[in-house]
């Protein structure tokens, strides 16, 4: 099987409980109300003076798409799943909201500024899926334009600072409180997490999923932006973008377009 196939496989088993709807989604991670303002704030502090257009790879239920439409921006985003195509839709109405792989996006529009959060990028798994999702990133960021990518702390997950069981979530419904109890291998050879979580609804086993998605160190980023053609500005695990030894959870990429090749 292709490393295309692998990606549209993986995702075409996501939608278990996880992704069993755009509320349940929301009440799941309520943290990426967060990620979106800070991705903002982020995008907002470091813009170079023109901002009209962002692109959200990964765009989810639309949060952040929402809150640069507030802010002024037009805003455009894309996600592999028709489910969140949906729920962007619905909270953006006046977003240009699509569905798409990350690899290979069919758009014909420049951008101020790409983002991606909440670990989107890390199922590019493999080398091929990391150059093609960075050469797509490439064609459609405009010179002096920002990147943002917002991923698992690899760093901090092989420190053993970050613990799989930290990504455990839960959320209430009608029928009961679940609870989706993570464990995880790290797959050194190919620097993966596969990430395995048991869903009980009050104390009850339910269901079970799994997920892999890629450990990139701080290094290797800047080694593959680089080839990209991005000037990286700041590697963080805070949104401030402050220097520290790199043991939160999630990790902020910061990168600028260059004007031209070196």
């Amino acid at each position: 099987m292709s490393a295309r196939k692998d990606l549209a496989s993986a995702f075409e088993s996501a939608p278990g409980m996880i992704y069993r709807s755009a509320a349940w989604y929301d009440q799941l991670y309520p943290q990426a109300m967060e990620w979106a303002q800070q991705s903002l704030q982020i995008v907002t502090a470091h813009a170079d003076g023109h901002l009209e257009k962002v692109l959200d790879i990964g765009c989810g239920t639309g949060r952040a798409l929402d809150l640069f439409q507030r802010n002024g921006a037009s805003a455009w985003g894309v996600d592999i799943l028709p489910i969140m195509v949906a729920a962007s839709e619905a909270r953006c109405p006046a977003a240009h909201v699509s569905l798409g792989d990350m690899r290979s996006l069919a758009l014909d529009e420049i951008f101020d500024a790409v983002i991606s959060l909440g670990s989107v990028f890390a199922h590019a798994l493999t080398d091929a899926d990391v150059q093609a999702t960075l050469g797509t990133i490439a064609r459609l960021t405009r010179p002096g334009g920002l990147l943002v990518i917002h991923v698992l702390n690899a760093a901090a997950v092989l420190a053993g600072a970050v613990k799989p069981e930290d990504l455990s979530v839960s959320a209430r419904a009608d029928d009961g409180v679940y609870l989706g109890e993570a464990t995880g291998r790290i797959q050194r050879r190919n620097s993966r997490l596969v990430l395995t979580r048991i869903w009980r609804r009050d104390g009850t086993p339910v269901s079970e999923e799994q997920v892999e998605i890629r450990l990139m160190m701080p290094i290797e980023f800047q080694g593959w932006l680089d080839r990209a053609g991005f000037d990286v500005l700041a590697i963080a695990d805070n949104a401030a973008l402050e220097e520290t030894n790199l043991d939160g959870q999630r990790l902020w990429v910061v990168a600028r377009r260059r004007s031209s090749q070196r």
